[in-house]
């Protein structure tokens, strides 16, 4: 199924946003990362990463944590100034909260919200520590997203598991002479 889903984002099936233009970076990602064939609007995926940098700042932000949001907004295709400045401000909770209504209220599927606390998990834990800081601002947002903390969880063990899939992987691609033995069929 994945290999089929990534062999789908480099079809003439390209995803468009606002003006309708075909945008690679997008295309790929929405496709091959969220399984979506088009992504939100330019103004969406801003409110997108402010609550991603506002969830990874929480605790202060590591220069992983930064990479990841500023790699991730760059895909998406937003602006590199737009992406900065949203590094620059003070996400107060009456802002964050503005800007999850902002977000909300113009998601052509309410997967997104899921997406978001998926990349909100990952952007607090590119630096290889989910801190407790981290894992409540989380928590808070999915529940200003009216997500439940059931739903939250599973995202964390999908994250998690997902980190070590990642981490086996690339340890097999750097030596494929000290191959783990491993049934890589473990439900794919």
């Amino acid at each position: 199924f994945r290999i089929n889903m990534l062999r789908g984002a480099f079809t003439k099936s390209s995803v468009r946003w606002c003006s309708g233009m075909v945008r690679p970076g997008p295309t790929f990602i929405c496709r091959a990362r969220y399984g979506m064939d088009e992504a939100p609007s330019k103004a969406v995926l801003q409110n997108y990463n402010a609550a991603l940098v506002a969830a990874a700042a929480c605790d202060g932000m590591d220069k992983r944590e930064e990479a990841y949001v500023l790699g991730l907004g760059t895909v998406l295709g937003l602006p590199e100034a737009d992406l900065r400045s949203n590094l620059d401000q003070e996400w107060t909770d009456e802002k964050v909260e503005a800007t999850l209504k902002a977000f909300s209220s113009n998601l052509p599927d309410e997967a997104w919200k899921g997406f978001l606390i998926y990349d909100c998990v990952r952007a607090c834990s590119a630096d290889e520590d989910y801190s407790p800081e981290e894992r409540a601002k989380v928590r808070k947002l999915a529940s200003m997203l009216d997500m439940d903390d059931d739903h939250v969880a599973s995202i964390e063990r999908y994250v998690i598991y997902e980190n070590q899939l990642l981490d086996k992987g690339v340890r097999m691609m750097r030596n494929m002479q000290e191959r783990e033995e491993h049934d890589w069929d473990d439900g794919f």
